[in-house]
């Protein structure tokens, strides 16, 4: 099914979670060129998996103290790495969008912005770790993440007082300001890129097969 005729089935369903860009109206099908649409700022700069040269794009805006966020982790991402980025198809951009939507968040999300400064790899098990345990207060998200770090190749004392002393807010902040130009309202939000071309926004946990038919895969 191509990309058009799944939109139009989706509205005549009813279904919210796919809608077609912010600002796109064009002859294209409401799509948005990529190089002008705010996602674009620093993207190549964020985390992500997958091939450079991958035909398509996931970009995500998610808080790590986001409900939503652990579903979309724990029961989608997983299925969509197996049958979307491991193949080839689609590489997968995490973009912060801190609201937050627990405290613990914000602490997290700074946190996160200095492992990935040091070290990518240990910044992925940093966030599967937010994920997997989800219930982190304020006073401890930070001693835990130190225990955690502690048995990585980073220096986790350094990466826990870079975040407690706000060394990486600036990061945040920027990340925050391309979600909300971008029109992001909640998490977690995500961007779909067809080669060149912004083609939908998918809101909330949706399926892997939700994202497969939008990019036409």
């Amino acid at each position: 099914m191509d990309r058009r005729r799944f939109m139009a089935s989706v509205a005549a369903a009813g279904a919210v979670g796919v809608t077609g860009c912010l600002g796109g109206n064009n002859d294209e099908g409401d799509t948005v060129p990529l190089d002008s649409h705010p996602i674009s700022d620093g993207l190549e700069e964020q985390p992500s998996l997958g091939a450079s040269d991958a035909p398509t794009a996931v970009v995500a805006f998610e808080d790590p103290s986001c409900h939503s966020c652990h579903s979309f982790e724990t029961n989608v991402l997983p299925t969509m790495r197996e049958e979307m980025i491991e193949m080839g198809d689609t590489r997968f951009y995490y973009r912060l969008f801190t609201q937050p939507v627990q405290p613990w968040g914000t602490d997290a999300s700074k946190a996160l912005e200095a492992t990935y400064a040091s070290d990518e790899d240990v910044f992925w098990e940093l966030k599967s770790f937010y994920y997997d345990e989800f219930d982190f207060t304020t006073d401890d998200v930070l001693p835990r993440t130190r225990e955690f770090l502690g048995d990585t190749s980073v220096d986790a004392d350094g990466i826990v007082e870079s975040a407690r002393n706000g060394e990486y807010d600036d990061e945040v902040d920027s990340d925050m300001s391309v979600g909300e130009r971008a029109g992001v309202r909640g998490t977690p939000t995500f961007f779909l890129v067809d080669g060149d071309e912004v083609v939908a926004q998918v809101v909330g946990p949706q399926s892997t097969s939700v994202f497969r038919n939008a990019l036409g895969l």
